[in-house]
């Protein structure tokens, strides 16, 4: 049996139960950079591992090389019967579970079968977040509830993973119109991934804009207590943001000659030199003009620009930049 989990957190706690077989963390952070053709293009990784690199402070070499292990570590699915996805109901972990699912659709499968274990609530747990949250006696009794994939959820899987690979996000809009019950949680999660352009009006997405107002409600904070706000707030809980992507919205929202906050003690975006035990000394406050696009007098994007990959859509002006309408 192999295991197949989203996350080192996961794979701590299942090394603390009775639970046997081979366990593999099968993780990426699809929810940020160039996600081009489905990535199976000559050169689509190493693009993105350039982005990442730039953008998120991951080391290029690093990440291809992580990647690399992982494809070793899913290609020894045949010699097991049984291969469970451990994964969660958020975006992050959603984007995982359908590029897994479309990997092992081209794949001859043979004796081995696909198990799923996709919890978006726990019984007594009041706001479930993940798995993490759980004891190991909790996690054993989601294993042994575990279901067989189903022909449906692999189509699905399929349809979804290239619909976030398009340079058109209205094919997720066409997903999201059919039914998308076969995976519950992807409707949420899509949803959840459409905030993330632009909003018609002021050109922030949803987290900028969640950062901008509670620094505006609170006033200056430090990065844990920031953190903890905007993650646990309805617009961005769904993304299953971990604080690399968090520490680089904020230095995105604090860089260039227009900046819409201002950070104390930043010494650069999260990597092996910049710990997380930097990340508290992080202070972060909101300038005038960040309170100005907050309120819808000045527009992010006309303002400051924007360089974003998210999925297959690359958000570059001058171009015509793709906006989502909350209200619509």
């Amino acid at each position: 049996m192999l295991h197949i989990v989203n996350g080192l957190a996961t794979l701590k706690l299942l090394d603390r139960t009775d639970i046997r077989g081979a366990r593999v963390s099968g993780d990426d952070i699809f929810a940020e950079g160039p996600v081009q053709d489905c990535l199976e293009t000559p050169g689509a990784w190493r693009t993105r591992a350039e982005y990442l690199q730039k953008h998120f402070g991951i080391p290029k070499e690093q990440y291809l090389q992580r990647k690399e292990e992982r494809e070793r570590n899913l290609r020894s699915f045949a010699y097991h019967e049984e291969v469970v996805l451990w994964f969660e109901f958020d975006l992050f972990c959603q984007l995982n579970l359908l590029y897994l699912l479309h990997w092992f659709s081209k794949k001859t499968l043979g004796h081995s079968r696909l198990t799923l274990i996709c919890p978006g609530e726990f019984p007594g747990v009041k706001r479930f977040r993940g798995l993490g949250d759980l004891s190991p006696g909790q996690l054993t009794s989601l294993f042994e509830d575990r279901a067989e994939i189903t022909d449906q959820q692999r189509t699905l899987a399929v349809k979804a993973w290239s619909a976030y690979s398009s340079p058109d996000p209205t094919q997720i809009q066409l997903l999201l119109e059919d039914s998308t019950e076969a995976l519950r949680h992807l409707h949420k999660a899509f949803s959840a991934h459409l905030e993330r352009f632009p909003w018609a009006g002021s050109g922030l997405n949803g987290v900028e804009e969640k950062t901008l107002q509670s620094l505006s409600d609170g006033g200056p904070r430090k990065f844990p207590d920031l953190f903890d706000v905007v993650t646990a707030s309805d617009t961005v809980f769904s993304h299953g943001m971990g604080d690399v992507q968090f520490s680089a919205y904020l230095a995105g929202l604090a860089e260039g000659d227009n900046p819409l906050i201002r950070m104390e003690n930043f010494a650069g975006l999260l990597t092996q030199d910049v710990t997380r035990r930097a990340l508290g000394k992080w202070t972060s406050r909101i300038t005038d003009q960040g309170k100005e696009v907050l309120k819808g007098r000045l527009d992010n994007i006309e303002l400051r620009g924007i360089d974003r990959w998210l999925g297959g859509v690359h958000l570059k002006s001058p171009d015509q930049v793709w906006r989502w309408d909350p209200s619509t």
